[in-house]
């Protein structure tokens, strides 16, 4: 909600494509394989995000010659095909090796993320199952990505955050400003809980630790293990 930074959100519009999922009257990339057939469904669409979403009028022949030309360079293409299908096939290949990369951090998955200070999806392991359509045994490596100290962009919980000049020094070595906003990360101590929590969801194989060398030149570093909350 602009306007109400609550939860560092970065108005991209994420949250209101995967609402208009959930609540069933989203469109969808097969829509656009055949025109006749998305015209009617784009306008259900427009007035079912008016009905939920309070969307204002806007220019919807506009919109949607725009999406004409998506339509027809998908089309031609031949750029929609049949995901399922598709990954099922690579994953029986025994010449192919899939490789998926998490988006967002554990925290923010929209399940057992800090809630309400998450995305809109699962940012866990199980995205990939949802997310591609490969069944939970084709799973046979999970890498855990995990910086040596601990960074969060926008809204929510941070029980390690620096406000000092150690956190300043993280953010500047560590050019830590956010992917699509470009708004400043906030930097803190590692927190071991978050890894322990995170690697209880994802059961991770292995982990890659990065951005050590970020601590190079702090005299003392602190690591969290445990939480205190009212003694």
């Amino acid at each position: 909600r602009e306007g109400k930074p609550l939860i560092g959100t970065t108005l991209q519009g994420i949250g209101p494509s995967y609402a208009s999922k959930i609540l069933r009257f989203g469109l969808r990339m097969g829509d656009l394989r055949d025109w006749k057939d998305f015209v009617p469904k784009y306008n259900k669409f427009i007035e079912a995000a008016k009905y939920n979403f309070h969307v204002e009028d806007f220019d919807t022949a506009k919109e949607l010659d725009q999406l004409r030309i998506l339509h027809e360079k998908v089309t031609k293409g031949k750029m929609l095909v049949d995901s399922l299908d598709y990954m099922a096939k690579a994953v029986q290949d025994p010449k192919k090796r899939i490789i998926a990369e998490g988006a967002n951090a554990c925290m923010l998955d929209v399940d057992y993320g800090t809630f309400p200070f998450v995305t809109s999806s699962n940012t866990t392991i199980g995205g990939v199952c949802t997310g591609l359509g490969v069944p939970p045994q084709a799973i046979e490596t999970t890498i855990g990505i995990m910086k040596a100290y601990t960074t969060r962009v926008g809204g929510g919980p941070f029980p390690t955050q620096l406000d000092d000049a150690n956190g300043i020094h993280m953010q500047k070595v560590g050019h830590e400003f956010g992917a699509t906003t470009g708004r400043p990360r906030r930097c803190g101590w590692l927190d071991l809980n978050v890894v322990k929590y995170s690697h209880r969801i994802n059961g991770y194989t292995s982990i890659n630790m990065t951005k050590l060398d970020v601590l190079s030149g702090i005299k003392e570093l602190e690591i969290a293990t445990h939480y205190e909350l009212n003694g």
